[in-house]
């Protein structure tokens, strides 16, 4: 007796794409089901992507990006699966990523605080105050828990991430003053920042 055997030849690959991690896709997504793991991660290669492009914070910047924005495991899945996993990136994944930015940044109040923010370091450098790294300083602010904090840490320990603050230009610190006592800094977090400059 015989016995006849069979093998089968199968081939495959696999892929491994960068973990991204934010505090903000942490806020917005907190938790540890499959799906919302999913989705923190896209929502985190989204503004990775984001800020690679120059992108500025704020819901309106945000919204722009993910309109156009596809993760990289959706647009280069296998061609068997593309049809499905796009369908579902398009018509549940993107308006649910939309909606819960949207409940988080403008009903939460991040997108107000961004533009406080914003306005602070205008008012600023509208004072001849020169920041370098002020992209990267604005990314900082953005995402950081206690923002007050975070700016005068920076001011202080700022120049590994290349940001610094030079105050060569600027004849008088009145409006930086007045432009941080707007933005809710007390008069002794003003006084230690234009201290450090």
């Amino acid at each position: 007796m015989s016995t006849a055997s069979s093998t089968v030849d199968m081939k495959g690959s696999v892929r491994l794409y960068p973990i991204y991690r934010t505090k903000l896709g942490e806020a917005i997504f907190p938790g540890d089901n499959v799906f919302t793991l999913e989705l923190r991660g896209f929502f985190n290669e989204l503004l990775a992507v984001h800020f690679e492009e120059g992108g500025l914070p704020g819901v309106e910047a945000f919204g722009a990006s993910l309109a156009k924005f596809t993760p990289r495991s959706i647009d280069e899945a296998p061609v068997e699966w593309k049809d499905t996993v796009l369908k579902r990136w398009i018509h549940e994944q993107r308006p649910f990523l939309a909606q819960s930015m949207y409940d988080y940044l403008v009903l939460g109040g991040y997108q107000a605080r961004v533009e406080v923010q914003t306005a602070l370091l205008d008012e600023m450098l509208a004072a001849g105050l020169e920041i370098e790294g002020v992209q990267q300083l604005r990314e900082q602010l953005a995402f950081a828990g206690d923002w007050h904090a975070a700016l005068l840490s920076l001011g202080l320990k700022g120049r590994p991430m290349g940001i610094r603050f030079l105050a060569g230009g600027v004849a008088d610190r009145g409006p930086i003053k007045q432009a941080l006592s707007k933005a809710g800094f007390t008069r002794a977090q003003s006084a230690s920042f234009l201290a450090g400059i």
